[in-house]
């Protein structure tokens, strides 16, 4: 199992101060949170709190929230968040003008060679544009930093998975709603069919997520075998304000190693990828940022670590 040891120490106010790691320049920053005070009035106010749990986390809020970005009048709103939030349009397809809704504009696809995926055997890459941080499996249990922990059998809602990953290790990548919203397969392999668990659609955010969020919120479970990590199952998860998760090969099928396997429709979200034990060795920088809690900046195609 990976050693998840620093000789790095944060204070408490710095460990709450919504901190990432910027691995391409090694320095950590603050991250700018999208809609950041609805955030702090939903899940640290004690109104915003019984709202929450009432009626923000019900799948027909995001929906009738979701609803005016498939719209043409939406498309108001695709320069006003492009020069709020610094979006790269040099890497899109398509010409601002080009799209026909905000969600047309959210789910676009990038110029062939914007992203340069890894493709040597020995290399476990990004599957996503997010903030990556690795937990360890302890008998059956996630345990994160925060001394939170959940079940892989809440996770999967399957059982046996528990023993199938004992001692293995869990990733997550969350996309913020600045983030490009297409996933790619980390690996050759043959990908399973993709079952739906149902849940609520909380926020993914670290810093306001509510506890056990990724084995509470609507998910979609797949597992790949893939030819250099071994059995991978990934969880693709809902998020507060996300219209849809798209899958490209729902039924199953044959992954290219960086094959686009699906997108996120408008709203963060997040990929977690479960793997064995003895699979992978994650970058250093990595392992260290994870055992202080602070995710690290990722790109989709980047090496984030090698085969063991």
């Amino acid at each position: 199992m990976p050693k998840f040891k620093t000789k790095k120490r944060l204070s408490k106010k710095k460990r709450e101060s919504n901190l990432i790691y910027d691995r391409k320049n090694g320095i950590l920053l603050k991250e700018t949170i999208c809609g950041e005070g609805s955030m702090k009035f939903v899940y640290r106010t004690k109104l915003g709190k019984a709202i929450g749990y009432t009626v923000l986390k019900r799948r027909f809020f995001t929906r009738l929230c979701t609803a005016s970005h498939y719209t043409r009048f939406s498309r108001r709103k695709i320069q006003k968040f492009v020069n709020r939030y610094n979006i790269n349009m040099d890497e899109a397809l398509r010409p601002m003008e080009d799209y026909r809704s905000f969600n047309d504009f959210f789910t676009r696809q990038l110029k062939e060679g914007a992203r340069q995926i890894d493709l040597s055997p020995q290399v476990l890459i990004s599957p996503a544009d997010s903030k990556c941080i690795a937990y360890p499996i302890q008998d059956g249990m996630v345990f994160s930093v925060k001394g939170i922990k959940y079940s892989l059998g809440e996770l999967v809602r399957d059982q046996n998975v528990a023993e199938e990953y004992r001692d293995g290790i869990c990733l997550v990548f969350r996309l913020a709603p600045t983030d490009y919203h297409r996933f790619c397969s980390v690996d050759r392999g043959v990908q399973s069919s993709v079952r739906e668990i149902k849940g609520h659609w909380n926020t993914v955010n670290t810093h306001y997520a509510p506890k056990k969020v990724h084995a509470t919120n609507y998910r979609q479970v797949c597992t790949i075998r893939s030819e250099n990590f071994g059995l991978i199952t990934e969880i693709d998860v809902g998020a507060m304000m996300v219209g849809k998760i798209i899958q490209h090969k729902p039924m199953g099928g044959i992954l290219e190693k960086g094959e686009e396997k699906g997108y996120f429709e408008f709203g963060g979200s997040t990929v977690v990828l479960l793997f064995k034990r003895d699979r992978v060795a994650l970058a250093d920088d990595i392992l260290q940022y994870s055992a202080l809690g602070i995710e690290c900046i990722v790109r989709m195609g980047e090496s984030i670590g090698r085969k063991h």
